[in-house]
């Protein structure tokens, strides 16, 4: 094959630029995000995971279906229903 054939010198450009082209899209992604978070009011993603937290431990708490307190139905040693 001929190193001066087209083919092979647009593939060799090709692995060069591989490294430029898909790191542009993080750079062009940080600085944007950067630019954001400096003109606008950006919500801190930690506080609202944190009160979606305790809005679905609220939620738990209140809606869990109550917990069988009759002793005659379980069997004391390992919590399985008594069949016999």
């Amino acid at each position: 094959m001929d190193i001066n054939h087209p083919t092979c010198i647009r593939s060799n450009t090709r692995s060069e630029m591989g490294i430029i082209r898909s790191s542009f899209s993080f750079m062009l992604g940080t600085g944007f995000g950067i630019y954001v978070a400096q003109n606008y009011d950006v919500p801190n993603i930690h506080k609202l995971y944190k009160t979606g937290l305790v809005m679905v431990n609220h939620y738990e708490q209140n809606y869990r279906k109550p917990k069988a307190t009759s002793s005659d139905d379980h069997d004391h040693d390992d919590g399985r229903l008594n069949r016999s």
